[in-house]
């Protein structure tokens, strides 16, 4: 309907508690955890995946809200994973790595900081505005994300990290908590560190410390 593209999750495993209303699926955890009270089974995890996103999103759902498929992907398929979306709720293909250096490479990039949830009433998607341009751009940064990270190439990947974020507040500007917006700097490159921030309940960071030679 706007543009196909990549959407990319890795699974984390929280060491800190998992509260509501804080972008962290908590409501496609309730959901696994009528199914599986207490482990994921051990089958394939696409299939996993899937299942969880079919009996999260039953016929007999009567709000409307379609859960997405990130959700469950997110949680069940393990590693860094990528998800290609052609206008359909389930992806095309998905693709992953579980290579050491690569996941290390992100825990040395991206900090998780607990904030207030969002307060009632809230909605990240109101005032929302997209158009095929500006998902096209989402589409582009998460493709230039995903090439940067195998790269392991930080300065791309901060590029394509703000892109994301851009891409992502203009579409949905709820999306952003204000009381962040002075963490971003708007020229990493001339500096030793920068942050890039989203989000309401966890606060995700993106240190850039640049290489200093002597």
């Amino acid at each position: 309907m706007y543009h196909p593209g990549w959407v990319i999750t890795i699974s984390l495993e929280p060491t800190f508690e998992v509260r509501d209303r804080c972008g962290l699926s908590t409501s496609t955890r309730k959901v696994i955890q009528k199914i599986w009270p207490v482990k994921l089974p051990k089958m394939d995890p696409e299939m996993l995946a899937r299942l969880v996103f079919c009996f999260e999103n039953n016929p007999e759902r009567h709000d409307g809200i379609i859960s997405g498929a990130q959700d469950s992907i997110g949680i069940c398929v393990p590693g860094l994973v990528r998800h290609y979306y052609d206008n359909n709720f389930w992806p095309e293909k998905i693709e992953s790595t579980q290579d050491e250096m690569t996941l290390r490479f992100l825990e040395d990039h991206l900090v998780m900081i607990p904030m207030e949830p969002r307060r009632p009433g809230c909605s990240v998607v109101e005032g929302k505005d997209i158009t095929p341009e500006k998902v096209k751009a989402l589409a582009d940064a998460a493709d230039a994300c995903w090439k940067a990270i195998l790269a392991h190439d930080l300065d791309a990947f901060a590029a394509a990290y703000r892109a994301s974020f851009e891409a992502q507040i203009a579409m949905f500007p709820g999306m952003v908590n204000p009381s962040i917006n002075g963490m971003i700097e708007p020229e990493a490159s001339v500096q030793p560190m920068r942050v890039m921030a989203f989000g309401f309940g966890m606060l995700t960071l993106f240190l850039y410390v640049a290489t200093r030679r002597v």
